[in-house]
């Protein structure tokens, strides 16, 4: 694995945690593996190195590129690597807790869509 970041989050502990929370990426949840059989089309192996809240799962391909996939039954790649990866992660959470942080100020109900307010459930 020539991963830097994947390498700096096996060794670290507090790195492993914080990538864990607030970014979803959590090293733990590879031992739990996913919820049903991953494989590729060309047979190539699969590493289970994280998992996120949702029961999704970051897989490694031979090639290093990084393949997520939900708990629905989808799945693709999402990275050529695992540092790769953690940066579109970081950058995804980030820009969804900005998302939350507006609409509080705002006064919304994060829980709540824009379309569905003042409607009965």
């Amino acid at each position: 694995m020539t991963d830097h970041a994947l390498r700096l989050l096996r060794q670290d502990r507090r790195l492993a945690e914080l990538a864990a929370f607030p970014f979803d990426f959590d090293l733990a949840r590879a031992a739990h593996g996913h919820v049903e059989e991953v494989r590729l089309a060309s047979g190539g192996p699969l590493e289970t190195v994280a998992g996120d809240d949702t029961g999704g799962t970051y897989f490694i391909c031979a090639d290093g590129s990084v393949l997520y996939a939900d708990s629905e039954g989808a799945a693709g790649i999402i990275g050529s690597s695992v540092d790769e990866t953690l940066e579109l992660v970081r950058s995804a959470r980030l820009a969804r807790l900005r998302t939350s942080v507006a609409g509080r100020r705002r006064g919304e109900d994060p829980g709540v869509r824009r379309g569905d307010r003042g409607r009965d459930p």
